[in-house]
């Protein structure tokens, strides 16, 4: 014999049915229902979001303010300088005219740039010339060696290159001029 048990609904003393094999705890679907409502745990008082106000700043170009997009993190808004690509574009195209230090020629670049050459070839012509201008003492101080050790290895070196270009005439005659 099957046990059957009694309704759960409020107020109803009804039989609960057997239904495929399974005893029903509920005698209808309305029942069921009251039975919810009845026993619903109390809600929870909505709790006001307090707005934060919207994060801006100042565009770097046009001096507009702009705010922070959905699409912009926190890290991203940070970073940004201007308030739109075309802005930013505008302020990469401006340039200012600078003297060259080497040949004196006016050369242009941007204004966050510290260009001081108008070309390679003056930023290499002034370099060989602070280079060549070293006395044995000033690179055996930023070698941390005496010049004495300065020169020997000058002249080891020498004589490695010496020896690795004895078939090309364009390096002999270097050195017999020196």
């Amino acid at each position: 014999m099957q046990q059957t048990n009694l309704c759960l609904g409020p107020n109803c003393n009804k039989v609960a049915p057997i239904r495929g094999g399974y005893q029903r705890k509920f005698c209808s679907l309305q029942c069921s229902r009251n039975h919810a409502t009845a026993n619903a745990k109390p809600k929870k008082p909505k709790v006001e979001k307090v707005k934060k106000e919207p994060l801006t700043k100042v565009c770097t170009f046009c001096n507009n303010e702009y705010t922070k997009t959905s699409s912009d993190t926190n890290l991203t808004f940070g970073k940004r300088k201007y308030c739109s690509i075309t802005c930013a574009q505008k302020a990469r195209a401006i340039k200012i005219a600078r003297n060259c230090i080497k040949c004196g020629c006016e050369f242009f670049c941007r204004p966050k740039d510290i260009q001081r050459f108008c070309s390679k070839k003056c930023g290499r012509q002034d370099k060989k010339l602070d280079d060549s201008f070293m006395s044995y003492d000033e690179i055996g101080a930023r070698l941390n060696m005496s010049a004495d050790q300065v020169k020997w290895i000058e002249a080891k070196a020498l004589i490695k290159l010496k020896k690795a270009a004895e078939n090309i005439p364009e390096i002999l005659e270097f050195f017999s001029d020196n």
